[in-house]
């Protein structure tokens, strides 16, 4: 009885050091997947200037031209909210820019504008848990993707003949991409990536070393597990590689030569990835998301659409095409 005594002291200390150890795993991991995937405590920096200066710039044109206010519902029953500019409903040609991380749909005016007097009709929609869109976590391109194909749908009930070019900016780029590797209509011609990720796992782990100085492995467990309670979907199922394997639409992918949020190694491993048509543009002395403050941007983007694209331009677009 003697012997059994003396050991509890020694169990409980174990057992105390587990719960202990376990207790700081579980919080290092939640502080982790807080800091990325809830945008209200994000430990992220992201510099969106260069995007954002265009909701200042054109807030003014954007005040004066008629826009509707769309809302939809999302696969797992979310309201989804985007903005709609049909001007031209005589031209079938779709614009869909998608925001990127800690942004709305109001951070694309200058995309909104450059697409409007080319004469196409718009949808932007604010991503889940941005915008005026519920949700409490960002699905950093996964379950967004689904979402997008829903609005895709909505453009094509509003317009049967809908040619749609699709653009995403930073965590929109790895949304279009996700999306353009499913069984997509026929309607969806193009599509332009610009600064997404090619790999959540990776861009993950190097974000963790980033913030944190550890070895995000470590850390890798535990995240997983509160994103499969949290958003429902398993990280090592999500590829964006395969996604643009499978794909079949035209892609262009721009990518800042310097960019220090995705590494522009991410953006070769989605144009290698890429069997469909595509193309590559890497901007030298860029960071993330700046190519669109290049004189040339808006021209290559378009002009890569019109290869693409079917339907025959208005004679707004050929005015503004002969100035």
């Amino acid at each position: 009885m003697a012997k059994e005594k003396k050991k509890h002291p020694l169990l409980k200390g174990l057992l105390g050091t587990a719960a202990a150890g376990t207790a700081a795993y579980a919080g290092a991991s939640y502080y982790v997947f807080r800091g990325i995937f809830d945008q209200n405590h994000t430990l992220l920096k992201v510099n969106l200037e260069d995007i954002s200066a265009g909701r200042q710039r054109y807030a003014e044109w954007f005040a004066e031209t008629g826009h509707e206010e769309l809302f939809t519902e999302a696969y797992d029953g979310l309201k989804l909210h985007a903005i709609l500019l049909r001007h031209y409903p005589e031209d079938h040609r779709w614009f869909v820019p998608v925001h990127g991380y800690l942004s709305s749909s109001l951070d694309m005016l200058g995309f909104i504008y450059e697409a409007h007097r080319r004469g196409y009709n718009v949808l932007a929609p604010d991503l889940r848990a941005c915008g005026l869109s519920e949700g409490k976590y960002t699905g950093m391109g996964w379950p967004e993707h689904y979402d997008l194909v829903t609005w895709i749908s909505k453009i094509i009930q509003i317009d049967p003949q809908a040619e749609i070019m699709l653009l995403g900016a930073s965590l929109g780029g790895t949304v279009v991409m996700n999306t353009i590797g499913d069984y997509l209509p026929a309607n969806v011609k193009c599509a332009v990536d610009d600064s997404g990720f090619s790999d959540l796992r990776e861009v993950l782990l190097y974000h963790i070393e980033k913030l944190t100085g550890l070895n995000g492995e470590y850390i890798m467990p535990g995240l997983d597990l509160l994103v499969r309670q949290n958003l429902h979907y398993a990280m090592q199922e999500v590829s964006t590689k395969r996604q643009l394997k499978q794909s079949r639409i035209p892609l262009m992918i721009i990518h800042g030569e310097n960019d220090t949020i995705v590494p522009v190694r991410m953006g070769y491993d989605c144009y290698y990835a890429t069997n469909a048509p595509k193309e590559l543009w890497v901007v030298p002395e860029c960071g993330h998301v700046q190519a669109s403050g290049q004189p040339e941007y808006f021209e290559k983007i378009f002009a890569f659409a019109d290869r693409h694209m079917d339907t025959v331009k208005t004679a707004e677009a050929e005015a503004l095409k002969a100035e």
